[in-house]
């Protein structure tokens, strides 16, 4: 309905210089569109048309074009449906003419706005990041739209939010995932294991961290993931990343420099922590085929792009200490270095009990003949006796974008 009223109102008047030339005449102040001239009706909207509509009536005399870029979150406990109901409450006068509903989570939503002054385009990310782009000619809503982001949204970053790197038309980009962090379950991890991982939380929270690298190193099954979950829950506001260890290299590449740049800024310029998994290629000493990507390791986590984004690097690997390269290891640029082996049988058993509720102990004919864990086991292997022996981890939420899922907690 929209484009057709715009069609009719279109009427714009022609004159002739003379010589055969026939210019449109512009009225500096009427609506930006008769100015932009209407688009095609699969053109995809956004505020460039109104962009130029302002700035032909500004070359005509008319009021300059101002601009004005917003990103925030909402704010806990706030959804998208009741902040667009707020803006639109607060500003009347803007007429809707577009609202692209994502219809899955973490898709983006886009609302566009008109008014004879000016145009606003609204998009957020599924999860809570919210971005603002208004163009007009008129200052006093400028400053009005300013102060409304302000108040309905935070720059604090939810705790444990978590970005992935997608692919767009426009480029790479860094888009929030949701929630990926869970509070730690200490009674799982021998003292030595504690001690590295609360270096790192104070590291990856401080302004002058001791070292920006940080390595969990250890076989499969040790907990080192629920570890790096332990960190998304434990350090608020920072920006975390998930990065495959076959993409670290192009980090450091200068494609990548704006998309990071963007986050950087987006995110009131909060440290940004790479949690990078299975980075054993990455840690290695160098080689032919590992060069590139222990070079970036070295860039971002102590080199000038590091220090002026503010990077830090949590990686995972299931190398040992003396095959990580010795300049990821040098003090300064080395946070924490932590092994997470195997549990001790005392140690094993306390988790076993404190799961089941049930002595760790093997009984034959109801008698007790010898301890369940003789020897060191892997802190999976006891959640697997746990489970046979009659545990079920509780269901835990799972915070997303538009709602709350349930998953099984298996720390």
């Amino acid at each position: 309905m929209f484009w057709n009223d715009l069609r009719k109102e279109l009427q714009l008047k022609s004159e002739d210089d003379g010589e055969g030339t026939v210019t449109d005449t512009v009225d500096i102040n009427g609506p930006w569109w008769k100015a932009a001239r209407l688009p095609n009706l699969d053109c995809y909207y956004s505020t460039s048309w109104a962009t130029v509509g302002l700035s032909i009536m500004a070359l005509h005399g008319g009021p300059p074009v101002r601009e004005k870029k917003l990103t925030a979150s909402l704010k806990d406990g706030d959804d998208l449906e009741n902040f667009l109901k707020r803006f639109e409450e607060a500003f009347p006068g803007l007429r809707p003419i577009n609202y692209d509903k994502a219809s899955h989570r973490r898709q983006e939503t886009m609302a566009q706005y008109a008014a004879p002054h000016g145009a606003i385009h609204l998009t957020h990310d599924g999860d809570v990041k919210m971005e603002l782009h208004a163009v007009t000619r008129d200052a006093d809503f400028v400053e009005a739209v300013r102060v409304f982001f302000a108040e309905n949204t935070t720059t604090t970053i939810p705790k444990g939010r978590v970005h992935v790197l997608i692919s767009t038309q426009e480029g790479p980009e860094f888009k929030s995932m949701g929630i990926g962090g869970q509070p730690l379950e200490r009674g799982n991890y021998e003292d030595d294991v504690l001690k590295g991982f609360d270096r790192i939380v104070s590291d990856l929270s401080s302004s002058t961290p001791a070292g920006r690298v940080s390595i969990l190193d250890g076989k499969p099954g040790g907990g080192k993931t629920f570890l790096v979950r332990g960190l998304l829950d434990a350090v608020k506001d920072v920006i975390f990343v998930i990065v495959p260890s076959n993409l670290v290299q192009e980090l450091a590449q200068p494609g990548m420099i704006p998309a990071l740049v963007k986050l950087h800024q987006s995110r009131g310029q909060r440290p940004m922590v790479f949690l990078i998994e299975d980075a054993d290629e990455c840690l290695a000493p160098r080689m032919g085929d590992n060069m590139s990507s222990v070079s970036a390791v070295l860039n971002l986590g102590d080199g000038i792009l590091g220090q002026l984004l503010d990077v830090r690097i949590v990686a995972t690997t299931n190398a040992r200490h003396q095959d990580v390269d010795e300049a990821i290891k040098r003090p300064g640029r080395l946070s924490a270095m932590i092994h997470v082996g195997l549990l001790s049988p005392e140690k094993a058993g306390e988790v076993y009990q404190r799961l089941t509720g049930k002595p760790p102990y093997l009984f034959e004919l109801d008698k007790m003949v010898g301890p369940l864990f003789k020897g060191k086991t892997s802190l999976a292997e006891v959640y697997q006796l746990a489970r046979d022996s009659g545990w079920i981890p509780p269901p835990k939420e799972r915070k997303m974008g538009f709602g709350v899922d349930f998953e099984e907690d298996d720390e």
